[in-house]
């Protein structure tokens, strides 16, 4: 991906993913998603079998078109923050790789999939089902101990960059995510209730409702026990699509 690099007064860098610090990359990532991702720490998903789903990111944020990933790096160049992102409608895992992926980690992409549905299938948003339009930002995360540093957190940071770097120029007029985590879910909530009213909490998917081969994998997490499907419209175009809501 091509992108800018933002260097800030308070020491924090933000830049693409490039080869230079990639493996410094993998480690923060790792780290942050077992921590701060519900459903990979509800099932227990260890941080090989992570790095297995990780890679595959890695690899389509290097090659594909729609697909971009921005991280925080601190003074010393240790990279402390992080967001993947791409095309909501894009073939994200080849299916080659998907099914050799370990189980746990199959369960965790399927929860994920079927809250989404809850937004690709509400007739509310059916002007927003195609390719090019809406933005699905995968993950953001802070490594403990960067979290709340000045006046916007590191993961805010990595969400204004990529929306200057990546979504607006590309077109996209929207940003969907799932949110896990006690503080996005809550997050989530507290957007679509501030002034302004371009967040939306689409909807809710209960983890205990959750089935899988007559299974229900995710009913131990219940803090929170639910995550949040949260849509933002992004400024430029939100007077334009708010009429359609």
């Amino acid at each position: 991906m091509d992108g800018k690099v933002v260097e800030y007064e308070d020491g924090f860098t933000v830049r693409p993913l490039s080869k230079e610090y990639e493996e410094a990359t993998r480690d923060a990532l790792v780290d942050v998603w077992i921590r701060e991702n519900r459903l990979y720490s509800g099932l227990g998903v260890t941080k090989e079998e992570f790095w297995e789903y990780g890679s595959i990111l890695f690899d389509r944020a290097k090659l594909e078109p729609w697909t971009a990933y921005i991280a925080v790096e601190n003074a010393t160049g240790k990279v402390v923050s992080f967001m993947f992102g791409c095309d909501l409608h894009a073939d994200q895992i080849p299916e080659s790789r998907y099914d050799a992926l370990p189980a746990k980690v199959r369960t965790a992409i399927a929860f994920n999939d079927m809250a989404m549905k809850i937004f690709q299938q509400s007739p509310l948003f059916t002007h927003l089902q195609h390719p090019g339009l809406v933005w699905y930002g995968l993950h953001a995360g802070t490594v403990a101990g960067y979290e709340g540093r000045g006046d916007v957190t590191l993961s805010t940071r990595c969400g204004m960059a990529m929306v200057m770097n990546d979504i607006v120029p590309r077109g996209y007029v929207a940003v969907v995510g799932c949110a896990t985590h006690e503080t996005t879910v809550e997050r989530a909530f507290l957007r679509a209730a501030s002034p302004g009213g371009n967040h939306l909490v689409v909807g809710t998917a209960y983890f205990k409702d959750f089935e899988e081969n007559g299974e229900f994998p995710l009913k131990a997490i219940t803090s929170p026990p639910f995550a949040a499907v949260s849509l933002s419209i992004l400024p430029p175009y939100f007077q334009k699509f708010a009429s359609r809501l």
